[in-house]
């Protein structure tokens, strides 16, 4: 109970005003008299035959029990007809199951429109700046199909589907409805049967929901069934017209996206289609990663030469957009098949697909040209492959940053499957030998590689003295299973085996997790020394190894590269498994303070900055009226030297109110970093409470506070009881002031700060203690 109700707290997030961020609504439709409506902060909407209409809920309850004026209302199927617009409600649904957080309860019973019907419903009320978002879920008990659209029309349009056929597990998901003069209104319509509507969850926010992921199955062969529920299905059959394609995209949730989504000519205007045709003939009866068989078999395929084109259009060019690729051909290979996804960028994946039961490729933060990223799919040697796909959208850059490696693969042990970098080593092998290209634990190329070195230039002769599979059996240690951890290079004592990863970028910090086991007695203690701009060694006991492993954080590589010395101290060195991960950018830039202070009518502005390779430095003063939008003030480009000594910069006509400024600086690079932001009173007299870092808080926080002028202030804390917990009196300067709180001794929940200036002024915020 403890635990939960921490993860509840976590959820909250409170602004100054002690408002909530969003607001969480639970519906249950139907309530048939023969079925209990849903006890706990639910609203329940009862409709029993005997109903008038329109009818609903004046006020509606959020999840804490708090009270809305949001109206819902059934409506009538015409203004004044008495006729309710929805046919009746039952409790025929599937029943004593859960679906994610509607209970047995709501989930049975609900409320139907006979086909041909739309039912209507609207909620009133509702803010037009904010986002509401909709899970919707139904079922019957029945044999299908019973699909049923659910379409919300406010200041936008959005539209999902459901199977409610015996449904037990499934909801659709409607994201980022705005309200049309504070309206929403729901339409429920069965697209060949019945229309279904049990339970619904309205989420109220301040900022848009995440809508990010897309489905696609390419193929769908007459012989093969498409794949349902939320997916895009490409079919061609040979008789296929080009271009052909998909418009409005539907989203995993279910709901209608803007995207298009085109397979193309060879040529504009010649009908002749880039892929040269669909068939089933992949690995049949497997699921891999979100792909099921019913994906995973079918496929598109273009000969040896030609390229298949793909357009996925209508994207915001603003976001990023990331794909998984899975293709299979039930053949020998090699079948290798590349993928070109090109927008502003281009990013390249490649994939074996003959017999391919285990692999996908991942292709990540394309970013679109007008709106249009193309895909081109060719074969290298052979034919080339397209079975289906995972689009991500995302406002911000997916992270590419982890590589996991297994050393040895000795010919009695299996290299470790899915996306790895295996290195094998058996006894024949020539030095230096070499990986070319390393993938990502999400399946993408990347630029690195890996090298075994001699132990001389031009020697032939292995830095390492061999491989074996005599490490512990069976065990898996954090990402690596017991095919990584059986086999591993080792070194005679008094050796030095090395290896290099090439292709690093300089600017970033590559950190590593290295593991290794040798089923005997020890100490047999390994040493790794990482080599780049800096050293850093990590040790670790592969005798009889099962649980630990050496981490070795933050190297930076010299002209790319980072050298892996792997030696025994006392006896035999061991390499048998490595994890590699971006830890970070090499800061070339940093704020050592930025700070304000009043002086009169004017305001002061303070600051270092240190550059440690930096040649020179853009350094950008910038000033707003809500600590969103900011304008420059004042702009300096500096040498290194220079921005080893302190700025000042005065306001002498600030805005009135709060300024809000925040310093941007830009590297050589273009690399931009922003400081905190300084809040300073502009007002003869008052003071401003800005907010609590961070919120919600552990321990310690800090409360921002900006006065006008200097002075003491009261600070007391309190429940929600207005019970006061404690106080205490501080000093304030002319300026902005962040206070340090200690709140350890406080209790999970919720509270009240309250400050009091000696002219009896009284400013509060909340904050959330976990």
């Amino acid at each position: 109970m403890k635990k939960n109700f921490y993860k509840f707290l976590l959820l909250l997030c409170l602004v100054s005003s002690g408002t909530m961020a969003q607001n969480v609504f639970y519906f249950d439709f139907g309530n048939f008299p023969s079925t209990q409506t849903t006890p706990g902060n639910w609203n329940n909407m009862e409709m029993n035959g005997a109903q008038q209409f329109p009818f609903g809920l004046p006020t509606i309850i959020n999840t804490a029990g708090t009270s809305f004026t949001y109206p819902i209302t059934v409506l009538e199927n015409a203004p004044a007809s008495g006729i309710g617009s929805f046919d009746g409600a039952n409790n025929t649904g599937v029943t004593g199951v859960t679906v994610g957080d509607f209970p047995p309860t709501a989930t049975q019973d609900f409320l139907f429109v006979n086909n041909g019907n739309t039912g209507h419903l609207t909620i009133g009320g509702l803010d037009n700046a904010k986002y509401y978002s909709f899970v919707v879920y139904a079922s019957r008990a029945a044999a299908g199909p019973r699909v049923t659209n659910y379409t919300f029309v406010g200041a936008n349009t959005g539209m999902g589907s459901l199977e409610t056929a015996n449904n037990s597990t499934n909801f659709v998901t409607i994201l980022n409805i705005k309200p049309n003069a504070g309206v929403i209104d729901l339409g429920v319509a069965g697209v060949t049967s019945f229309g279904y509507l049990g339970v619904m969850k309205m989420t109220e926010s301040v900022t848009p929901a995440a809508t990010n992921e897309y489905l696609f199955d390419f193929g769908n062969f007459p012989t093969t069934a498409p794949t349902y529920v939320n997916w895009n299905n490409m079919e061609m059959n040979g008789a296929q017209q080009f271009p052909f394609g998909l418009t409005g995209l539907v989203s995993t949730s279910g709901s209608i996206s803007p995207y298009n989504i085109a397979v193309l000519e060879t040529a504009p205007a010649s009908g002749i289609g880039s892929f040269d045709g669909a068939n089933n003939t992949g690995v049949t009866g497997i699921t891999l990663g979100d792909f099921p068989p019913t994906a995973t078999q079918d496929f598109l395929f273009v000969n040896n030469g030609n390229t298949g084109h793909m357009t996925i259009s209508g994207l915001d060019n603003a976001k990023f957009y990331s794909f998984i690729v899975y293709a299979s051909r039930a053949a020998g290979g090699p079948r290798v098949t590349t993928y070109t996804f090109t927008g502003s960028n281009t990013v390249v994946g490649t994939l074996e697909t003959a017999g391919n039961s285990t692999q996908n490729v991942a292709i990540l933060n394309v970013q679109p040209s007008a709106g249009v990223i193309d895909l081109g799919v060719a074969g290298v040697t052979s034919f080339g492959y397209l079975g289906a796909m995972k689009m991500t959208e995302s406002v911000a850059a997916l992270p590419n940053n982890n590589y996991l490696f297994d050393f040895g693969n000795f010919p009695t042990t299996a290299p470790t499957i899915g996306n790895w970098n295996n290195m094998e080593m058996n006894g024949a092998g020539q030095y230096p030998f070499t990986l070319p290209t390393v993938i990502s634990s999400a399946g993408a190329t990347s630029p690195y590689a890996l090298n075994v070195l001699e132990t001389a230039p031009a020697s032939g002769i292995g830095s390492f003295d061999g491989a074996n599979n005599t490490g512990v059996t069976g065990v898996t240690v954090g990402n690596f299973p017991p095919s990584a951890t059986q086999d591993f290079f080792f070194v005679n004592n008094g050796n030095t085996g090395k290896l290099a990863i090439t292709g690093l970028d300089n600017t970033k910090y590559y950190s590593f997790i290295v593991y290794a086991s040798r089923a005997a007695a020890g100490p047999r203690v390994t040493n790794y020394t990482f080599v780049g701009t800096n050293t850093v060694v990590g040790s670790l006991d592969a005798a009889l190894n099962s649980t630990n492993t050496a981490t070795i954080a933050n190297v930076q590589p010299s002209a790319g590269i980072i050298i892996l010395n792997v030696a025994g101290v006392t006896s035999f060195g061991y390499l048998g498994a490595m994890e590699m991960s971006i830890t970070g950018s090499v800061l070339p830039i940093t704020t050592q303070y930025f700070t304000g202070s009043k002086q009169a009518s004017s305001n002061i502005l303070d600051w270092k900055v240190t550059c440690t390779s930096a040649p020179s430095i853009t350094m950008i003063l910038e000033r707003s009226a809500d600590g969103k939008n900011f304008k420059t003030i004042q702009t300096l480009v500096e040498t290194a030297a220079r921005c080893a000594q302190n700025f000042t910069y005065t306001d002498a006509l600030p805005l009135i109110g709060i300024n809000y400024y925040r310093l941007k600086t830009i590297d050589e690079n273009g690399k931009v970093n922003y400081s905190i932001i300084v809040p300073l009173l502009n007002k003869a007299n008052g003071f401003e409470l800005i907010n609590v870092q961070p919120n919600p808080v552990k321990d310690i926080a800090q409360l921002i506070l900006t006065s006008a002028r200097s002075g003491k202030i009261t600070i007391a804390v309190t429940d929600l009881n207005a019970k006061i917990l404690t106080t205490q009196v501080v000093t304030v300067i002319a300026g902005n002031n962040p206070l340090n709180m200690n709140f350890a001794s406080l209790a999970a929940g919720i509270y009240t700060i309250t400050a009091t200036n000696t002219d009896g002024e009284v400013n509060a915020i909340r904050f959330v203690k976990y």
